[in-house]
């Protein structure tokens, strides 16, 4: 599909097919996630990637495979999410997939998520002069203590370090990006340092997000909700404006999930899914990018299915993921 065809098609079909909850799609995702690798360095208690209660395969995107995947996907996308599960500053190769990004696809806003344990020096430089769009920094405590308690294995002073790298990076070569955030998650646990940890973020001269913790990522498909809720109700921040799983914020929730209409997620080994919750990607991919061309995986069986189940419209049957999503009432996050 060239990028001429691809914009007729995209201006003539997408609002109409986004309104009408279309299984078949004559536009791409906007939205795409590639992950670099599902190793991680910490051990979350609530992430499968570190604590390793789920066994999947692990390994690393190379940049071969890396190429030819955003060469398919780059020319469409607005929007490049360089991780999923596993921490993407492991990868040796991570400056050169930004760096590659932004010089073929100049509107594609790229984006990384990282504890930030490990940032060399050439690292941190090499990230601000390939041009990233956003640094989020994963760190849910203003002191070693309350962080330690969730980022297992974790360093605070390291993180605080490497985003002072980061921050003087940008000095040096004199660059408004990346934005660099500091992600700080609400749990019972830390609830009493949200004002402390806005006043370090302004100290370094960083942005702050304060969120709501999720209940453990490797079950948010698999179980229903009141049962993650139950499961995990230690770690819930009852009493805190930011906790997600009140009756009020339950009832508002949304119903529908948009995923399979703008967004995908590509993990390392090339499965194709259509959202990052989806752990296990190899035993309920939609297809392989290294396998098989996006044009003909996005339209398969499997991706129409997915879109037919979440619409309430007639399905077949074929075995899909969203299905059991759908029936265990959706994931409470973007």
């Amino acid at each position: 599909m060239t990028p001429l065809i691809y914009q007729v098609k995209k201006f003539v079909f997408k609002r109409w097919q986004r309104k009408h909850w279309s299984d078949r799609l004559n536009y791409f995702p906007t939205k795409v996630a590639i992950e670099t690798g599902n190793i991680c360095n910490l051990d979350c208690p609530l992430c499968p990637t570190g604590n390793e209660k789920e066994k999947v395969k692990k390994g690393m995107l190379s940049y071969d495979h890396y190429v030819k995947i955003i060469d398919q996907l780059g020319p469409y996308a607005h929007h490049l999410d360089l991780f999923n599960w596993g921490e993407p500053l492991l990868n040796k190769d991570i400056v050169k997939m930004v760096e590659y990004a932004k010089e073929k696809f100049h509107h594609l806003k790229v984006i990384i998520s990282s504890n930030l344990n490990i940032l060399p020096e050439e690292m941190a430089e090499g990230l601000i002069i390939a041009g990233l769009d956003k640094m989020i920094v994963s760190a849910d405590g203003a002191t070693q203590e309350a962080y330690e308690k969730y980022r297992v294995g974790g360093n605070l002073d390291t993180v605080i370090a490497n985003m002072q790298k980061l921050v003087q990076a940008k000095v040096k070569h004199e660059k408004t990006r990346p934005q660099i955030v500091w992600n700080f998650l609400v749990f019972k646990h830390n609830m009493h340092e949200i004002d402390l940890v806005q006043e370090r973020a302004k100290s370094l001269g960083v942005e702050v997000n304060i969120a709501g913790m999720r209940t453990d990522c490797a079950q948010e498909i698999y179980k229903p909700l009141s049962e993650r809720m139950k499961e995990d109700a230690e770690w819930i921040p009852v009493g805190s404006e930011y906790n997600k799983y009140t009756e009020e914020e339950l009832v508002h929730r949304e119903t529908m999930c948009p995923k399979p209409w703008y967004t995908v997620t590509i993990n390392w080994d090339g499965c194709v899914v259509p959202c990052g919750s989806i752990y296990d990607t190899q035993k309920h991919a939609y297809g392989n990018m290294l396998e098989e061309p996006f044009e003909k995986i996005w339209n398969n069986e499997k991706y129409m299915e997915a879109r037919r189940e979440i619409a309430g419209k007639p399905a077949s049957g074929i075995d899909v993921i969203c299905r059991t999503c759908k029936k265990n009432g959706y994931p409470l996050y973007n």
